[in-house]
């Protein structure tokens, strides 16, 4: 069975995305770029050096410098072209973001351990990233994070306390929804 990965590239600052495919190949791999009816095919294998590749049977110079998160620049001959490049799931779970950032969100323990510390209270406004709580599990310090803004509701944990995964942490009601 041949390994695909699949991904959404978009040149920065265009409104155009693609969408590749990296398959595996025994020699290295295949890259099918796919734009509405259009398709391009490049059989890539690996050079003598990290920044040498064969691109249809070419020596090329070949190099990502990543930036901040997604985005860096993709250093081909010594031309760079600037792009961001996420999995096609988290390309999807992009596009569904407004959907996400309107609806109630139940956090759970994503691991079992002990509750160290809760930072918020039942009824306060939170915003997406700020902590909720701390679990210690194998002797590490995990912080749970708001994953969108909105209003705590159904605080279910208390500091010492045991908890397992998939246990209830908390429900994020979006701000101004009634309950």
């Amino acid at each position: 069975m041949t390994a695909q990965k699949h991904y959404i590239v978009a040149r920065d600052g265009a409104e155009t995305s693609y969408r590749v495919t990296l398959l595996d190949t025994d020699d290295g791999c295949e890259i099918r770029v796919e734009h509405g009816d259009e398709s391009w095919t490049f059989s890539v294998a690996a050079g003598a050096s990290d920044t040498q590749a064969w691109v249809e049977g070419r020596p090329r110079r070949v190099e990502w410098r990543p930036s901040d998160g997604d985005a860096g620049a993709l250093v081909l001959d010594g031309a760079p072209y600037r792009f961001t490049v996420v999995s096609e799931a988290r390309h999807r779970l992009r596009s569904l973001a407004p959907l996400v950032a309107h609806a109630t969100q139940e956090i759970r323990a994503p691991m079992p351990g002990l509750v160290l510390l809760v930072e918020v209270e039942e009824g306060h406004s939170v915003r997406a990233g700020e902590g909720l709580a701390i679990i210690e599990a194998m002797k590490m310090e995990n912080e749970i994070t708001a994953p969108t803004d909105g209003i705590v509701c159904d605080l279910s944990v208390r500091a010492g306390q045991p908890i397992e995964q998939g246990s209830l942490i908390c429900v994020i009601e979006p701000a101004g929804e009634p309950e």
